[in-house]
């Protein structure tokens, strides 16, 4: 059921026209790539990696909203006492999450923006050399936070730039991101 209601509201979320009154671009469809780290107070933290796509919708020639869905994936390796023998241990994270990002453009290159982000934890699974856990798999609650953007344009197509999130779950992540723009 809970998927079933993800779904319903992603379709809404995605789909839902935006009326845009800027002259020169309407809608740009951005894929984006990143990659990066991340920290959780309780495992640590290591790489971080994204996919995420997102129609932005120009409002005039300085403000644009884009609702965004985003897969993450973070694992970290660490050192931990299992049992009396000291073994290798990874904890991996893969979150989907929708974010409703604010946008400010100066320009033509410089872009910032403001989101506030629910992702849902897919799995949390944890792995280990020594035999004692083996992909236990444990499914995650909701996660609620904002992020923070940075782009910065190179061409018509192609944007870097920097995120930052922090969310409810005390996951923060920072990744440096590619995007492709369609238009």
């Amino acid at each position: 059921m809970k998927r079933i209601i993800f779904c319903l509201v992603f379709a809404a979320f995605i789909l839902f026209p935006v009326v845009a009154s800027s002259q020169e671009r309407v809608v740009e469809h951005n894929i984006k790539h990143g990659l990066g780290v991340f920290h959780h107070d309780h495992v640590g933290g290591f790489t971080a990696w994204s996919l995420a796509y997102g129609p932005d919708f120009y409002l005039n020639t300085n403000w644009s909203l884009m609702p965004e869905i985003e897969y993450n994936y973070m694992s970290n390796g660490l050192r931990l006492p299992i049992g009396k023998i000291y073994g290798y241990y990874t904890e991996k994270f893969k979150y989907i999450g929708l974010a409703a990002n604010l946008r400010c453009h100066f320009g033509k290159r410089i872009t910032l923006g403001l989101a506030p982000m629910a992702s849902y934890g897919l799995t949390r699974s944890a792995e280990s050399d020594s035999g004692y856990f083996s992909d236990a798999i444990v499914p995650e609650a909701w996660d609620y936070g904002g992020k923070l953007t940075a782009d910065y344009s190179l061409s018509p197509h192609w944007r870097l730039g920097l995120e930052a999130y922090y969310g409810t779950t005390q996951i923060a992540r920072l990744c440096a991101t590619v995007s492709y723009l369609i238009y």
